[in-house]
């Protein structure tokens, strides 16, 4: 009985499906720490609760009416946007592998994922076809805007659903194989060396 609950548990963990509990997420809420569930079976006792809920994720403590948008704020902030690869670094080593910074005004929660392995799992839990927003303003550009240039064909960057299913398959068959990727080795490994020779 135990055996064949904690199998449908881990099934139903993995299978793919849309997120509709949070905005912008594809992601299944598929435990980080799957190694726990698969070793259930060993153990005599079975914890129906493994999933960790997306609040109890670390992070900066808003403040009330302002979030976090003070923290990128110029002067005040804790963080220099123009500086991101170290607000990366601090948030990393103040919270941990997996961060989510919310409360910023008018822009859903950014959940950062440091972790290759937990990347990884991410991804592999993603729908055949992920949302994953762009900028408005690149949205508007391409569909507003520059309409009579794209026409309609707006590439794989800020499109989603089955316009970038289609796209990505178009282009997928000349630029994924790796003799295609042999015939940039050369010319980048010029550039390389002389970008080292500075």
């Amino acid at each position: 009985m135990r055996r064949k609950f904690v199998r449908t548990v881990i099934y139903n963990a993995q299978k793919r499906k849309y997120s509709t509990d949070r905005n912008y997420s594809t992601a299944l809420g598929l435990s980080i720490y799957e190694e726990d569930v698969r070793s259930l079976e060993t153990n005599t006792t079975v914890e129906e609760n493994f999933v960790k809920p997306y609040e109890a994720i670390p992070g900066p403590k808003q403040l009330p009416l302002i979030g976090n948008a003070w923290r990128f704020a110029p002067v005040i902030g804790q963080y220099k946007i123009h500086e991101l690869d170290k607000v990366m670094w601090s948030l990393r080593k103040e919270y941990g592998k997996i961060v989510k910074v919310g409360g910023l005004i008018g822009h859903p929660d950014l959940l950062f994922v440091f972790n290759g392995d937990d990347i990884r799992k991410v991804f592999k839990q993603e729908e055949v076809m992920p949302h994953r927003p762009s900028m408005p303003s690149l949205h508007y550009y391409k569909q507003k805007l520059r309409k009579d240039f794209f026409h309609g064909n707006e590439g794989v960057i800020g499109v989603h659903g089955p316009k970038w299913d289609e796209f990505r398959k178009k282009v997928q068959q000349v630029l994924l194989p790796p003799s295609a990727a042999k015939v940039y080795i050369e010319p980048l490994d010029i550039i390389a060396n002389d970008f080292l020779k500075r």
